[in-house]
């Protein structure tokens, strides 16, 4: 994106959106009419135009671990229940 004042204005809404966004929440406040004529758009954009701007502000795709042990599962306390008591 070169115009620095609408990736500015994308980051901030993106910002408010919360922790888990997704191209289709550009998509959404851009085919707000108020938002295209604000920004100089005519129409809304695609979601891939959306994904490549993501990218481009520096956001990437990845899923959260889920796993059985996702942290604390080596420390020594835990370590020792599991021998002593959990499974003796």
């Amino acid at each position: 994106i070169e115009d620095e004042s609408l990736a500015a204005d994308l980051q901030l809404h993106l910002q408010s959106v919360g922790k888990y966004m997704h191209a289709q929440d550009l998509v959404d406040y851009l085919s707000n009419v108020g938002n295209q004529t604000c920004l100089g758009f005519k129409k809304t954009i695609s979601l891939k135009t959306g994904q490549q701007w993501m990218g481009q502000l520096g956001y990437q795709w990845k899923k959260e671990p889920r796993g059985q042990y996702s942290d604390g599962h080596e420390h020594n306390d835990v370590v020792a229940y599991h021998q002593t008591i959990f499974i003796p």
